[in-house]
């Protein structure tokens, strides 16, 4: 079976002229490219219709769409929409850094008699200890 439809204006452009003969050459991708076009408005569940696919909150769903962890997912209008098969990208570890490097909050700060602690500390416009202040 052809796939028979009329032509696109402005296929000019080789790339999308490769991809329309391959798509035409092979029904496979002919049926794959249909089926994802094929996806309307209709089609598309809302974050409180997908809240309970996900055991989250309405509201949880909005924020993963906000940040990007459903690819899927589009805004239209005031709401984001989503295929029925939406899938959530897992959260990129985050590094907190050494918990007693200097000016991190219960870390140790450099004594005043500590070159290089002295030099980061006025560049952060803070105070170093000094060893009295240690020993108290």
């Amino acid at each position: 079976m052809t796939m028979t439809s009329p032509p696109l204006p402005n296929t000019e452009t080789p790339l999308l002229r490769q991809l329309l003969d391959e798509i035409r050459a092979n029904p496979t991708v002919a049926s794959a490219v249909r089926r994802e076009l094929a996806v309307t408005d209709d089609d598309l569940l809302t974050c409180e219709q997908m809240a309970p696919r996900f055991g989250k909150s309405s509201k949880t769903i909005e924020r993963w769409c906000r940040a990007g962890r459903i690819p899927t997912a589009r805004k239209i209008g005031r709401s984001w929409m989503m295929p029925p098969d939406a899938t959530v990208e897992p959260l990129q570890p985050v590094s907190l850094g050494d918990p007693a490097a200097p000016g991190r909050r219960g870390g140790r700060r450099p004594l005043a008699s500590d070159d290089a602690g002295r030099s980061a500390l006025a560049q952060l416009g803070r105070p170093a200890r000094t060893q009295s202040a240690k020993a108290a």
